[in-house]
């Protein structure tokens, strides 16, 4: 039982850093996005996602929070 922990252990450290380097490339590319133009590509995906989230209302809303939950840890 000790080696599955140890590989639930692992595959988790292997996510978590894999959704911090996915959220500081974000960031990255919405700085890109608001100097260059070029890179408002990720931007309109952004607005995209906040515009749908405001048509679903509450569904929305709890995604939205569910997200950031999850961004938090």
């Amino acid at each position: 039982m000790a080696a599955f922990d140890d590989v639930f252990k692992t595959v988790q450290g292997w996510l978590k850093a894999i959704t911090e380097l996915g959220g500081s490339l974000i960031v990255v590319f919405v700085v890109l996005g608001i100097l260059f133009p070029d890179f408002s590509f990720v931007i309109d995906n952004i607005a995209s996602i906040v515009g749908g989230i405001a048509e679903d209302g509450v569904a929305g809303l709890v995604a939205l929070l569910l997200l950031l939950l999850l961004y938090r840890r």
